[in-house]
């Protein structure tokens, strides 16, 4: 097959996967053209390699209260203790106290430990008689702390969350032809595939490639190897859809309920 059929192919049931109900009718053009920018795209490199997209060091921000002037990171005002207006941008590896940063590998149990401790102290709840105003930033930070915790402690988001903060670009990156193919017939036995225990061994199949891409960005980003972290977050993006997609399928078969 040529490379432009693996394409059309793949891009298809990928489609098909996200948007089943019309899976006969659309010529799935954006993503195929998605795909194609992907793969003919020159790659570009970073201007420095771990770059900290996210620098507050030399900032701060005035109390709305007290009026004297904390780091925009700070939840609490260190004078009078007074909820503070959430940054315009959060580091959401400095919110939750990973180190070193930026990092990939988590222990998501400190990770779930550290949003309960935070969301505790902000809680709208612990906020009913306070000001209108001390009610509505602490929805605010409930809000973003939140974000952050979802964004977290999914490795997909994750990975995309961390290419954001090394001002890497993900559409940019230039996919090979033997793992395009390689989605191309997962994604083709998945829709052929009619038995739950083979549907079931497809995922765990794909889920065992999604932790090996899942290390080897960890260690990408260990040597300092910003493209490798580019190029592996890339492919276990679209790893994550097809198996999301497999999963789907799954849950709807018949023999699931």
């Amino acid at each position: 097959l040529t490379m432009t059929s693996h394409l059309n192919t793949l891009s298809r049931l990928l489609w098909s996967s996200v948007c089943p109900s019309t899976r006969y009718t659309l010529t799935c053009s954006h993503l195929h053209s998605d795909l194609r920018k992907s793969f003919y795209s020159r790659q570009r490199r970073p201007s420095s390699c771990l770059l900290r997209a996210f620098s507050t060091a030399a900032r701060g921000v005035t109390c709305w209260k007290c009026g004297i002037e904390n780091p925009e990171t700070q939840i609490f005002c260190a004078q009078c203790n007074s909820i503070q207006k959430p940054s315009r941008v959060v580091d959401f590896f400095e919110l939750f106290s990973i180190e070193p940063r930026p990092a990939f590998k988590l222990d998501l149990n400190k990770l779930d430990q550290k949003y309960k401790f935070l969301l505790g102290k902000v809680h709208p709840d612990k906020f009913a008689m306070k000001s209108a105003k001390e009610g509505e930033l602490s929805s605010e930070q409930s809000a973003i702390i939140t974000r952050a915790y979802n964004t977290l402690k999914n490795p997909n988001s994750r990975a995309k969350y961390l290419l954001r903060y090394l001002k890497l670009d993900l559409d940019s990156t230039a996919l090979s032809d033997e793992f395009l193919s390689s989605m191309m017939e997962h994604m083709e036995q998945a829709e052929n595939e009619t038995n739950l225990d083979a549907l079931k061994t497809i995922r765990d199949s794909m889920q065992e490639r999604t932790r090996d891409i899942e290390r080897e960005i960890q260690e990408c980003l260990s040597e300092g190897n910003v493209e490798g972290v580019r190029l592996k977050a890339a492919e276990l993006s679209y790893l994550h859809r097809i198996y999301e997609s497999v999963d789907d399928k799954i849950f709807e078969h018949p023999d699931s309920r």
